[in-house]
């Protein structure tokens, strides 16, 4: 079974399948085939309505190697990555729902979930030059490409 969790870490906080962002669970079977495009149910806190920026691993792998190749000028320096666009989680689930078929398991508002975040990404991309280049539409399609044609 292979697992993709989309997340935003939160401080003392454990991922879960229960966090507001997304955990997609899935086999290379369900993704990979034609005939069955359908994902195990999926939980969604509240309205739905809380937002994460969301930004794909490559983006991630790539402003690392920036900083690597800046190390002295950098060295010690924190830098945010990520999109500096919000993504609701009904966002999310509408993307799903064009790639796969889902059921959504309705559950109340966790209590102390950060309603909404979004990276500050220009300390990051005025002294690293470092800019996403993937969408979250993008990603998503890379991710599940990555899924279908990549055993455990």
């Amino acid at each position: 079974q292979r697992s993709c969790e989309i997340t935003t870490a939160q401080p003392g906080k454990e991922s879960s399948a229960s966090s507001s962002a997304r955990r997609v669970s899935t086999s290379r079977s369900l993704v990979g085939s034609s005939s069955s495009k359908r994902l195990p149910p999926l939980r969604s806190d509240g309205d739905g309505e809380q937002t994460r920026d969301m930004v794909y691993v490559g983006d991630i792998v790539d402003s690392n190697i920036i900083a690597s190749l800046n190390k002295a000028k950098i060295s010690g320096d924190i830098f945010n990555i990520g999109t500096g666009k919000s993504y609701s989680n009904n966002d999310i689930l509408d993307l799903l729902r064009e790639r796969f078929e889902i059921k959504i398991i309705n559950a109340p508002e966790r209590v102390g979930d950060v309603r909404h975040t979004r990276a500050e990404i220009s300390k990051s991309r005025e002294i690293l030059g470092f800019t996403s280049k993937v969408d979250l539409r993008e990603g998503l399609d890379k991710t599940i490409a990555w899924w279908s044609t990549n055993e455990e």
